[in-house]
Protein backbone atom coordinates (compact mmCIF):
# COMPACT_ATOMS: atom_id res chain seq x y z
CA UNK A 1 0.00 0.00 0.00
CA UNK A 2 2.91 2.40 0.62
CA UNK A 3 5.19 3.70 -2.09
CA UNK A 4 8.26 5.89 -2.06
CA UNK A 5 8.03 6.80 -5.75
CA UNK A 6 4.28 6.48 -6.32
CA UNK A 7 2.25 3.35 -6.85
CA UNK A 8 0.15 2.26 -9.78
CA UNK A 9 1.39 0.74 -13.00
CA UNK A 10 2.23 4.11 -14.61
CA UNK A 11 4.41 5.36 -11.74
CA UNK A 12 6.10 1.99 -11.35
CA UNK A 13 6.83 1.81 -15.09
CA UNK A 14 8.29 5.33 -15.05
CA UNK A 15 10.44 4.55 -12.03
CA UNK A 16 11.83 1.45 -13.74
CA UNK A 17 12.46 3.42 -16.93
CA UNK A 18 14.27 6.45 -15.44
CA UNK A 19 15.44 5.04 -12.10
CA UNK A 20 15.93 6.97 -8.89
CA UNK A 21 19.60 7.99 -9.02
CA UNK A 22 19.52 9.77 -5.65
CA UNK A 23 18.46 6.44 -4.06
CA UNK A 24 20.96 4.36 -6.07
CA UNK A 25 18.47 2.87 -8.55
CA UNK A 26 19.71 2.94 -12.12
CA UNK A 27 17.54 3.72 -15.12
CA UNK A 28 16.63 0.54 -16.99
CA UNK A 29 15.55 2.27 -20.21
CA UNK A 30 18.71 1.29 -22.07
CA UNK A 31 19.08 -2.17 -20.50
CA UNK A 32 15.56 -3.59 -20.78
CA UNK A 33 13.18 -3.43 -23.70
CA UNK A 34 9.83 -1.71 -23.25
CA UNK A 35 8.19 -5.16 -23.06
CA UNK A 36 10.64 -6.29 -20.38
CA UNK A 37 10.06 -3.14 -18.33
CA UNK A 38 6.30 -3.70 -18.59
CA UNK A 39 6.76 -7.28 -17.39
CA UNK A 40 8.80 -6.10 -14.38
CA UNK A 41 6.18 -3.47 -13.54
CA UNK A 42 3.37 -6.03 -13.83
CA UNK A 43 5.26 -8.40 -11.55
CA UNK A 44 5.68 -5.67 -8.95
CA UNK A 45 1.96 -4.86 -9.11
CA UNK A 46 1.17 -8.57 -8.69
CA UNK A 47 2.97 -8.55 -5.34
CA UNK A 48 0.43 -6.13 -3.87
CA UNK A 49 -1.43 -7.51 -0.88
CA UNK A 50 1.15 -10.19 -0.18
CA UNK A 51 2.78 -10.61 3.20
CA UNK A 52 6.37 -11.79 2.75
CA UNK A 53 8.31 -13.12 5.71
CA UNK A 54 10.75 -10.67 7.31
CA UNK A 55 9.32 -7.72 5.36
CA UNK A 56 10.45 -4.19 6.15
CA UNK A 57 8.04 -1.73 7.74
CA UNK A 58 6.04 0.26 5.16
CA UNK A 59 7.77 3.39 3.85
CA UNK A 60 6.49 6.29 1.78
CA UNK A 61 2.94 7.36 1.09
CA UNK A 62 -0.14 5.18 0.94
CA UNK A 63 -1.16 4.84 -2.71
CA UNK A 64 -4.87 4.93 -3.43
CA UNK A 65 -4.78 5.48 -7.20
CA UNK A 66 -4.72 3.00 -10.08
Amino acid sequence: ESWLQGGGINNISQTIKVGVPEKGMIAWENSLSKQQRQEVASYIVSLGGTNPADAKEPQGEKWEGN
